[in-house]
Formats: C-alpha cells, structure tokens, sequence
C-alpha cells in the first residue's frame, strides 16, 4: 500500500511540474503573440521603442527565405538600412535603394505635393555632396522659401533627429500628426511606408517639438526601392 501511496504522489509531482510547464509555454506564446519583434540586420532600433504596424500590414517574422510584400520585416529591414546610410551621409550607398525609374520625392512638411515636392534621381543623389546647386524645395509654415543644397536639406528635413533613436517606429500606420494633411497613402497608392517618430520633450512646449521620418517604399522584382521621404513636425 505504501508503494502505491508512493506512486500516487510521485504521478501528481509529474503531472503537476508538465502542467506548470505547458502553463508557462502558453503564456509565452500569448506574449509573443501580442509583440511584435524585429531584428534589422542594420541599424538597430532601440530596444526601448515601440513599434506599431497598421491594418494593411502582416505580422513579422525574423527569418525570412523569400521576397514577400507583406513581411513587415523585410520592410523594414530596408528602412534601417536607408536610414543608416543618411546618418552617415552615404549618399552612395542611399542612391543604391532609390528606385532607379521613379527617383525618390522629398517633401518638407508632411502633405505630398506631387506638383511641387522635388524628385531626384539615384544618380543626383550619388553625387549629392558634390552637387554645387541649391534647390527651391517648398516653403516654410512661414510661407518663407526652402532654398538649400541637398545636404543641407537632409540636415533640416530628412535627418533632423536622430531616427536611429526613435522611441516608435510605425508600418503603414501615422503615428505623428498635426494640422497639415497627412496624405501619404493617396500619393503613393500600392506603397508602404515606415515611420520614424521623435516625440517632444520640451516641457515648455508642451510635447509640439515631436517629429517624425516617413520613409515610402516601392517593390521592384525582389527589392523595396525608395520613393518618397516625408518630414512631419508639428504646424499651425
């Protein structure tokens, strides 16, 4: 009888320790569920981020075999890359992922001008450092002109905080918004897009400092190819 007391017990530990176990293995997999993990092979997002994926967006998935338009992570994969090619001022290494028949269009503040924003091509951004020119890029919430160089415009416009550190990160999803018109999915109809957002931290301000980086993609054979860079900040 002692041994049968015996094995009783010892079947409840065992049932009780895989119970635990498969409890926790749920609970992990629920977690995992409710996350969403990206590991770009450049260019690190903070671990400390947020990121945020819009309803026409998959989830991700850190390995990836083939071209998929719907894996955000090969998306942004490419997003970090184009974004740490900026930091660098790399112009080669950007103009490499500019779509090599549409060029890439710059717009200062959040609303696409197709009429107006300025398109380069990759060639014109490959030479960015060594173009003497400055360009009329639109004008100011102070209806002042927007005359720079390239690299001028990408220190005020393109990389003005450092996204690198952006504390979220959205896929096909606003994330920084203000009275200017957000319109980029009807400028860039079939695109995607990857938003870098800083927000504020002046108290006097009251949090209107924030700004963000909108980095639109177009696919092309097996590549994500920049098409558009979009700077939003707080107007009124």
């Amino acid at each position: 009888m002692k041994r049968t007391l015996v094995c009783s017990i010892a079947f409840l530990l065992v049932g009780f320790a895989l119970g635990t176990l498969y409890a926790s293995r749920l609970n992990q997999a629920s977690t995992m569920a409710r996350s969403v993990v990206v590991l770009p092979t450049t260019a690190p997002l903070p671990t400390s981020g947020s990121l945020h994926t819009g309803t026409a967006a998959a989830n991700v998935s850190p390995a990836v075999q083939a071209f998929d338009h719907t894996d955000n992570a090969q998306l942004l994969r490419q997003a970090t890359v184009v974004l740490d090619a900026v930091q660098n001022h790399d112009y080669a290494a950007l103009s490499a992922m500019v779509h090599p028949e549409k060029g890439v269009t710059f717009t200062p503040y959040s609303t696409v001008d197709a009429e107006h924003d300025l398109c380069f091509t990759a060639a014109q951004i490959a030479a960015a450092e060594s173009d003497p020119n400055t360009y009329m890029w639109g004008t100011t919430t102070a209806k002042a002109p927007i005359t720079l160089s390239i690299p001028d415009y990408f220190a005020q416009y393109v990389f003005n905080s450092d996204y690198t550190q952006a504390s979220q990160v959205g896929i096909d999803m606003l994330l920084g918004t203000g009275n200017a018109l957000e319109n980029v999915s009807a400028a860039y109809p079939g695109a995607r897009f990857v938003e870098f957002y800083s927000p504020g931290t002046n108290s006097v301000k009251s949090g209107y400092d924030w700004s963000s980086l909108k980095l639109v993609f177009e696919a092309q054979g097996n590549e994500w190819y920049l098409i558009g860079m979009i700077h939003s900040e707080w107007t009124t």
